[in-house]
């Protein structure tokens, strides 16, 4: 599977769209490589000697961003980062006590963001922090307390940069440039996701 023009497994556990060309897929071996469709050639991004040498779980949240940063969930109040162009990849972590991370979220201008219960962070690479935006509502999700990704929702951005994701009651909507919020009602609550 090292070859350039072969994906790592066919047990694919998860497709994500970096931008308009590159697909990143993950295999339940917790691989994952970067499919190029222009180009048709493949990047193994995570062999399985890179996620043992640097003690990644299985973490079902994660995202690559456009800088070749690969971002995951490394406990329900902690996310780690991880430079793939580096030679010596070198952890970064970032710990929000007191929070449940809900999801993660690369928009299309690179710009990073992490949903918690109470607040929308967005990554400042300058300074590597990130800046905290209260969330004017209460989200529901399955698993308040000690939640590790098991409904984790789906973001989608707007031509217009408006950010959308939803929880099993409401879909939201954030407008980065005035930072507002609007929430709309779904038809019906959605149900709990089953426990593994």
């Amino acid at each position: 599977p090292k070859e350039r023009n072969s994906i790592a497994s066919n047990l694919i556990t998860h497709i994500e769209a970096n931008n308009k060309h590159t697909l990143y897929l993950k295999y339940d071996s917790n691989e994952i490589d970067a499919l190029d469709m222009e180009k048709g050639s493949v990047g193994h991004l995570l062999d399985e000697d890179f996620i043992s040498e640097n003690n990644i779980s299985g973490s079902k949240v994660w995202t690559v961003t456009q800088d070749s940063v690969f971002w995951y969930f490394s406990d329900y109040h902690k996310i780690t980062a991880i430079n793939l162009k580096d030679s010596l990849p070198q952890k970064e972590e970032y710990s929000f006590k007191r929070d449940s991370i809900r999801g993660l979220f690369s928009g299309r201008k690179n710009d990073f963001w992490v949903l918690t219960q109470n607040t929308l962070k967005h990554f400042n690479r300058e300074t590597g922090t990130f800046s905290s935006i209260p969330l004017p509502f209460q989200m529901k999700f399955s698993n308040k307390e000690h939640y590790f990704g098991e409904d984790s929702p789906f973001f989608y951005q707007k031509k217009n940069g408006d950010i959308i994701w939803a929880d099993r009651r409401y879909m939201f909507e954030f407008n980065p440039v005035n930072q507002q919020f609007k929430k709309f009602e779904l038809p019906e609550e959605l149900p709990d996701c089953p426990k593994n």
